[in-house]
Parts: structure tokens; C-alpha cells; sequence
């Protein structure tokens, strides 16, 4: 029965040891634990700090690249713009027709064939809708080998 005695006093001194507050078991086991609740702290606030700073970097790229586009386009119109004046002058150089000459000359042509197509109608036939038949072209002159001169003295 020693045995059984010692054994229970040995346990509860060994679990009075560890309740005890001021004992140092408990004390590493609490520190470690507080380092960890504060490393959990710390990082779930830098986490946080990291995100916002990552909005911020992402805004200012955004912003910045933004900025880009606007000087390029920019530049880009001035450019078209100084190579369009450059090729008008190298065609107005050459007499070369510009797209909106040729469109012009389009419009027109297409008003005198209109134009040209309405005189063709004849004016009996005008007033009954028909159209006149084509005009028939004149027939070419026939050429004629000469012939021998007859004698003028009979």
C-alpha cells in the first residue's frame, strides 16, 4: 500500500505543479501559446496592410497606364495626321485624284447618265411611259473603186 500512496501523492503533486500558475511548466506553455496569438495578431494586421497597399500599387498602375494611352493616342493622331498632309501633298505633287475628287467625279457622272438616258426617251413616248427604241446609227459611206474615165471627146 506504500506504493499505491506514493504513486497518488506523486500525482497529485505533479498536477498541483502544473496548475499552478506560477509555476514555469505553465509559464513556458503560456508564453507559447500568447507568441503565437500575437504572431496571429501581427500577421492577420500586416495581411492587412499588405492588401491595402496592394490596392493602392494597383490604383497608381492604373492611373499611370491610363495616363500612357491618352499621350499615345495623342501622339498616334499626330502622327496620322502629319503622314496624311505629307501623302496629300506627294499626290497633289503628281496630279494624282484624291478619293473625294474620284467620289465627285462619280456623282457627277451619274447625274449625266441620268440626264442622258431621259433624252433618249422620245417625247411621243414620254407621255406614254415607253421607252424609245435605241437610236440606229448612220450607215457608213460605201467606198466605190473609181472607175475608168470615159472618153470625153464623144
Amino acid at each position: 500500500m506504500d506504493s499505491e500512496k506514493i504513486y497518488e501523492d506523486t500525482v497529485t503533486e505533479s498536477e498541483e505543479v502544473t496548475r499552478e500558475p506560477g509555476s514555469t511548466a505553465e509559464r513556458v506553455m503560456l508564453a507559447s501559446i500568447g507568441v503565437v496569438a500575437s504572431a496571429c495578431d501581427t500577421a492577420e494586421e500586416r495581411f492587412d496592410r499588405f492588401v491595402n497597399r496592394g490596392q493602392q500599387a494597383r490604383d497608381d498602375l492604373q492611373s499611370r497606364s491610363e495616363d500612357v494611352r491618352r499621350q499615345n493616342w495623342r501622339a498616334r493622331n499626330r502622327a496620322r495626321d502629319y503622314f496624311r498632309g505629307a501623302m496629300d501633298m506627294v499626290l497633289d505633287t503628281f496630279n494624282v485624284p484624291s478619293r473625294t475628287d474620284v467620289d465627285t467625279i462619280n456623282v457627277k457622272l451619274n447625274i449625266l447618265t441620268r440626264k442622258l438616258d431621259d433624252l433618249q426617251i422620245q417625247p411621243s413616248d414620254r407621255a406614254a411611259g415607253t421607252p424609245a427604241s435605241p437610236p440606229v446609227a448612220p450607215e457608213p459611206p460605201v467606198m466605190r473603186a473609181p472607175s475608168a474615165p470615159e472618153d470625153l471627146a464623144t
